[in-house]
């Protein structure tokens, strides 16, 4: 089921990753930016992430 309005979040998870940090603060200032930069913006998250398994796996 989905999460209802009224659902509480967590805050944030800091991580000690610098670029994971970039790459995540990125997305906070999307909602006024064109669609194309969002996409930009989550394929950035995507591949540090990526990045980040693939060095964890190694």
């Amino acid at each position: 089921m989905p999460p209802s309005d009224d659902t509480a979040y967590d805050e944030p998870t800091e991580f000690d990753d610098p670029e994971i940090e970039a790459a995540l603060t990125a997305l906070g200032g999307m909602s006024e930016a064109p669609l194309s930069q969002h996409v930009e913006a989550f394929e950035n998250v995507y591949r540090v992430l990526q990045d980040r398994l693939t060095q964890a796996e190694n």
